[in-house]
């Protein structure tokens, strides 16, 4: 491992507060991307508070990330939360063990708790950018019952005009002599790892 320099250098782990200021400056670009697209295209996101159709998907996340959501947990979780956690991160690890060829589908994100992100302020990135101009059930892994099957409409130039911000996150991780994508895994990996 190289040493780490410049002003987003090491330690490992990485302070909570450096991913928050990521986040903070992801946000900011993401609103004004969506500002622009509802005064210059009219594209408004179908995205709403309760909603959590996209809460199947497969999220994946950076170790900087994994870490500062586990301090975030352990500091603001009680310990029947925490239990909780640690059951339906349970679940979906052995959804995930099994799930080949068993043709079951994807469980919950084991952060959502009646339907709502339990780590809201500290989301992963992905979930920071994932916008949506079509039905939000469209997001899901799952069809509604008797719909047909259509990806969503997706609003890609919202991650694309929050990626500088983000890159941050990279940068730092690399800079600290690890290899970006093998650091990333699927956020109930990373779970079951960070917490135990």
């Amino acid at each position: 491992m190289r040493a780490c320099a410049g002003p987003d250098a090491c330690p490992i782990p990485w302070p909570e507060s450096f991913v928050r200021d990521v986040y903070a400056t992801v946000d900011a670009a993401a609103g004004r991307e969506l500002a622009r697209l509802a005064a210059e295209e009219g594209l408004v996101p179908s995205c709403r508070r309760g909603c959590s159709y996209c809460c199947t998907q497969h999220v994946v996340v950076s170790i900087a990330e994994a870490q500062a959501l586990a301090a975030f947990i352990r500091r603001e979780f009680s310990a029947e939360r925490l239990l909780a956690l640690r059951e339906r991160t349970a679940r979906w690890q052995a959804w995930d063990n099994a799930r080949l060829g068993a043709g079951i589908p994807s469980p919950d994100c084991p952060l959502l708790v009646e339907g709502a992100c339990s780590v809201y302020p500290l989301r992963p990135l992905v979930c920071r950018t994932h916008f949506v101009s079509s039905a939000p059930p469209l997001c899901g892994l799952q069809p509604p019952p008797g719909a047909p099957r259509r990806p969503p409409s997706a609003l890609a130039s919202v991650v694309q005009a929050s990626g500088p911000s983000a890159r941050r996150l990279q940068t730092r991780i690399e800079a600290c002599g690890l290899d970006f994508q093998r650091t990333r895994m699927l956020l109930p990996h990373w779970l079951a790892e960070e917490m135990g």
